[in-house]
């Protein structure tokens, strides 16, 4: 016997599986599950179609129309980019608010009621106090 011996492979090479027949068993499998759980979408369905209605389209349009210069008497016409670049370069107020929501606060201040938080405050509550 030779001193390097050849171990013959005993496994199958993989089969590639057919992506058309694995997304159609999905689909099926999707489909068998709609039906399954068809009062539950009925239940869920005014939630569903409200909430599109009131909160998805609005943020869509608005950022559709962010793109564009709108002043309520002309038609809209399409700037692109021009009003985030000015809202970003030129306007000193924008850039203020932006550098006051990013600042560091302290622990246990509140960044709307100072006053409130401050445990000198004349306003802060006491425990006990019977005033």
């Amino acid at each position: 016997m030779p001193a390097t011996s050849h171990i013959e492979p005993t496994a199958r090479p993989l089969e590639t599986p057919n992506p058309e027949r694995r997304s159609k068993s999905k689909l099926r499998e999707l489909k068998r599950s709609a039906v399954r759980h068809k009062h539950a979408y009925v239940l869920m369905s005014p939630f569903m179609l409200l909430f599109g209605l009131f909160t998805v389209l609005p943020v869509i349009l608005s950022l559709i129309i962010s793109f564009t210069y709108f002043n309520m008497l002309e038609f809209p016409r399409w700037v692109g980019w021009d009003n985030y670049s000015r809202l970003f370069l030129k306007d000193d107020i924008f850039l203020i608010a932006v550098k006051n929501f990013c600042s560091p606060r302290l622990p246990g201040r509140s960044a709307t009621w100072p006053a409130l938080s401050s445990p000198g405050s004349s306003t802060s509550c006491r425990r006990g106090s019977g005033r």
